[in-house]
């Protein structure tokens, strides 16, 4: 059985000013597995298969005052599972 799973990941920032900054990223990921094909008796074979998983994400915050931050958040994923 062979088993391989490679994952990018990134994030950039943007300072819009000194209280304000917008952060964008997203991420990949996939697996492979593969098996053989023979089997001895009572062994569970596995076919082969691949996973892909996606993300992005979107981050603005404004810094209020020293002790408040207000902060607002959206991602969206993907798995080609479900």
């Amino acid at each position: 059985m062979e088993y391989l799973q490679n994952d990018i990941e990134g994030q950039i920032n943007f300072k819009l000013a000194d209280n304000h900054t917008i952060s964008a990223g997203g991420n990949i990921r996939w697996n492979r597995i593969q098996t053989d094909n023979y089997s001895l008796i009572g062994e569970n074979i596995l076919g082969d298969d691949d996973e892909y998983w996606g993300g992005f994400f979107l981050m603005d915050s404004w810094s209020v005052t020293d002790r408040l931050t207000l902060e607002g958040q959206g991602r969206v994923d993907h798995y080609s599972e479900t």
